[in-house]
């Protein structure tokens, strides 16, 4: 054992003179990290208002996150909006039918930090809320869209067909009248309810398809407006 630790320290003071001659060289490479796979969409966060022109996130917003707003204006309003962190939004599609507006706004790649969203424009009754998603492209995001209305027990977006496999689907349909409830929507997720009149709905999808946003209640007047969104390459 004593022979082992003498022939070991040799050896190491043998490389260590090698090392200083110049005769080798040593370099210290850092651990090899596997990186992760990225585009992988994620909801992270909604909060809805009722009569309120501010919407606030209940937690700080993310660096590189989308945003988007599913807006109900009572009227013929054209909406736009600003936020605490200088982020810029887009009109993702906008439709009035005889009573009221419903608008869905985005911002890509957004600032991190405690966040309010303000509307502009809307003098009517507002319904509305927000959403934060991680894993969307920060540039060039929107992919398609579409917005339908009519008078039913059955409330459409249209329908529309994705062109890359991994995409955010996002909805938002309101009513005239009829405090509706719970709806029964066919995208996977009811993120909001505001005032019983307008709903956020959203699907996070891994195949190219064909996708609508569905709301079911009482006859009654109705707008809606879909959107989809890439993920991060």
């Amino acid at each position: 054992m004593i022979r082992f630790a003498l022939t070991w320290l040799c050896v190491c003071a043998l490389a260590a003179s090698l090392v200083a001659q110049g005769l080798v060289s040593y370099v210290r490479r850092a651990p090899v990290v596997a990186a992760g796979g990225g585009g992988d969409i994620a909801f992270v966060q909604s909060a809805k208002a009722y009569i309120p022109s501010t919407l606030a996130y209940d937690s700080d917003v993310t660096a590189g996150s989308l945003l988007v707003v599913v807006f109900r204006c009572g009227g013929n309003h054209t909406v736009t909006f600003t936020d605490t962190q200088s982020n810029t939004y887009a009109e993702a599609g906008s439709i009035y039918n005889g009573d009221a507006t419903m608008n869905l706004s985005y911002a890509m790649n957004t600032s991190a930090g405690a966040n309010t969203v303000t509307q502009s424009g809307c003098g009517g009754s507002k319904m509305w809320s927000v959403g934060e998603y991680s894993g969307v492209a920060t540039t060039s995001a929107l992919d398609q869209t579409n917005s339908a209305s009519g008078t039913a027990t059955t409330f459409l977006t249209g329908s529309i067909t994705t062109t890359t496999a991994d995409q955010l689907i996002v909805a938002g349909i309101s009513t005239d009248d009829v405090e509706q409830g719970v709806g029964n929507g066919n995208l996977d997720n009811e993120r909001e309810i505001s005032n019983l009149k307008s709903t956020f709905q959203d699907s996070i999808v891994s195949a190219t398809g064909t996708y609508e946003g569905q709301w079911t209640g009482s006859n009654d007047g109705y707008s809606g407006v879909i959107a989809s969104f890439k993920a991060a390459p």
